[in-house]
């Protein structure tokens, strides 16, 4: 974010979540997602299976904002 990385996953349709609070600024925020779905010798689908290997982004992308909490 802003030119930053959050982090990565690895898990097709398992959700995950990154926080970007410490990375917003005022105004202008950018968010770059990248998807990559190569098959990999150790991975899973192997590049030996017959399997359709699809990718991309099959559901939504969400920036929620939450209340802040106080303890």
């Amino acid at each position: 974010m802003n030119g930053e990385k959050l982090g990565s996953h690895v898990g097709g349709y398992t959700p995950f979540q990154f926080d970007v609070t410490d990375k917003l600024k005022e105004k202008n925020n950018f968010l770059i997602v990248k998807v990559d779905n190569k098959r990999k010798r150790d991975a899973i689908p192997t590049v030996n299976m017959d399997w359709r290997n699809y990718g991309g982004i099959i559901s939504s992308v969400k920036l929620i904002k939450l209340p802040k909490i106080i303890c």
